[in-house]
């Protein structure tokens, strides 16, 4: 069986689940079983999960892991996809403050930065309702935050 691949091979093996290891020939990218990784075992790149949903690795550090990061994507695009920066709850909340500071000085942007937020909460909350994760997270700060800032900004918008 074939062990080395190509960048975007190995992505697509990998999303195949046909065989429990890979790499490239550089060994900038390798998978085990269900997790994919990017220039070493302390970047997960990616993680099938047993739903046969993946979580995406989608904060890059460099270029190279940035086209891994849109290889791999691609790669997936047969599955339901979840973005790190989407479903971590530290990542959202700073998002959401980030984009409702902006809101008020926008004047071109000022839709895509509502349509950000609005998008963000709802990937959020959707994959904290997939997971059945809105009772634990109940008792964290950061996501009572979220809460609190989502509403303040919906009613904001009526």
């Amino acid at each position: 069986m074939k062990k080395v691949f190509s960048n975007s091979e190995i992505m697509h093996i990998f999303n195949l689940q046909e065989q429990i290891n890979g790499r490239t020939s550089n060994f900038n990218i390798y998978f085990e079983y269900n997790k994919i990784y990017s220039y070493g075992s302390h970047y997960l790149l990616g993680e099938i999960l047993k739903n046969g949903n993946i979580i995406i690795n989608n904060k890059g550090y460099s270029n190279t892991t940035s086209k891994h990061i849109s290889l791999l994507t691609s790669a997936t695009r047969n599955r339901k996809q979840y973005f790190t920066e989407q479903i971590k709850t530290q990542a959202v909340l700073n998002t959401l403050k980030e984009y409702i500071n902006k809101l008020p000085r926008a004047t071109k942007n000022k839709d895509y930065y509502k349509n950000a937020i609005i998008s963000n909460y709802n990937t959020y909350i959707k994959y904290c309702r997939d997971f059945k994760l809105l009772t634990s997270k109940r008792r964290n700060q950061a996501h009572r935050e979220i809460l609190s800032l989502y509403k303040k900004f919906s009613s904001n918008q009526k």
